[in-house]
């Protein structure tokens, strides 16, 4: 029991910070995040209308236009993205689009037209493209 509970809180630990203050509890995200894992790739176009996280690899256009995006620090993103915030841990590449926020931080890079409300840029974090604010 105890070395479930164990795994359990290391699975929490290497999680991705989850959008909008929210914490995972066990292994699984929480309701209302929709998590790419880190071995799954998708081509094509993803629609939504929760938060959504990836590890993984994504290729085509997101479009989240009232929640929240994470590419967290594993996920590979070669996309157009749209959505209300977009947090990038990991590396994108194509056009973002968001309408609140985009926050990249010091693992993250970004590759293309960037255009939001606001730009956050953490030191180390590698930003190349034209900006929009």
């Amino acid at each position: 029991m105890v070395k479930k509970k164990q795994l359990a809180d290391e699975a929490s630990a290497s999680r991705p910070p989850a959008p909008r203050g929210q914490g995972a509890s066990g292994p699984h995200a929480p309701e209302g995040i929709t998590t790419i894992g880190q071995g799954v790739v998708i081509k094509g176009d993803v629609k939504g209308g929760e938060d959504f996280v990836i590890d993984g690899e994504v290729d085509g256009t997101i479009e989240l236009p009232q929640h929240v995006l994470t590419v967290g620090p594993t996920g590979r993103v070669k996309a157009q993205l749209s959505a209300k915030s977009v947090v990038v841990l990991g590396k994108v590449r194509g056009s973002i689009q968001a309408s609140e926020l985009v926050r990249i931080d010091e693992t993250g890079s970004a590759e293309g037209a960037i255009a939001a409300s606001r730009l956050v840029v953490a030191d180390g974090a590698r930003l190349q493209g034209r900006v929009d604010v």
